[in-house]
């Protein structure tokens, strides 16, 4: 038998993560042309340390959701007609 990939191995069986990380919401407020607009993730343009680890939960979170449909049921060759 050959290697199991063991971000597959823990996919099998195994349901995604319960729900992806949650974003801080900080609004920002700005007028533009008379109108108001509000922002409540402009922090995330600095691209720090905090916006870099919600990224990669996201990521995580989709890899798992995306990893659990391929378990439940995988592609077969020439299926997609």
């Amino acid at each position: 038998m050959g290697a199991v990939n063991r971000r597959e191995e823990a996919a099998v069986g195994e349901g995604p993560d319960s729900s992806p990380p949650v974003a801080r919401v900080e609004l920002v407020r700005d007028t533009r042309f008379g109108t108001a607009l509000e922002d409540p993730y402009r922090w995330m343009e600095q691209e720090g340390e905090e916006f870099h680890r919600w990224l990669e939960g996201q990521a995580g979170y989709a890899r798992s959701v995306l990893d659990a449909s391929l378990a439940a049921r995988p592609c077969e060759r020439g299926s997609a007609r």
